[in-house]
């Protein structure tokens, strides 16, 4: 959920400071629909409704594909458009991924205990 706030604020922000490039607007754009969702997932969660789990499954999993696929864009990009890797870019990026990927594992572990029982 709180990701969700900062990434909209932050989208919203740029809208109006506007975007430097269509790259970025559409960037914009994909925040701008996304994290409404991954607010409103949060409070159902927070609520402890039942489909705030599944919500909360979805939206960690969408979240955490997002860092994966700029993750691999980041190993890519040498290859496709003949730029040097950037290892401190994609460290931060990892870093960043690591607070949506733990939460994803943990919630994973805990779906998949309450399903066998222990």
């Amino acid at each position: 959920m709180g990701f969700g706030v900062l990434f909209f604020l932050r989208a919203v922000a740029e809208f109006f400071d506007g975007a430097a490039n269509w790259a970025a607007f559409g960037v914009l754009v994909a925040d701008g629909l996304t994290t409404p969702f991954w607010i409103l997932g949060g409070l159902s969660l927070w609520h402890k409704q039942p489909l705030g789990y599944v919500r909360g499954a979805g939206l960690l999993f969408q979240a955490s594909m997002l860092f994966v696929g700029l993750l691999a864009f980041f190993i890519l990009q040498p290859f496709a458009a003949g730029v040097p890797f950037a290892p401190v870019d994609f460290v931060v990026i990892l870093v960043m991924g690591l607070a949506v990927f733990v939460p994803f594992g943990l919630f994973l572990r805990g779906a998949a205990s309450s399903l066998t029982g222990s």
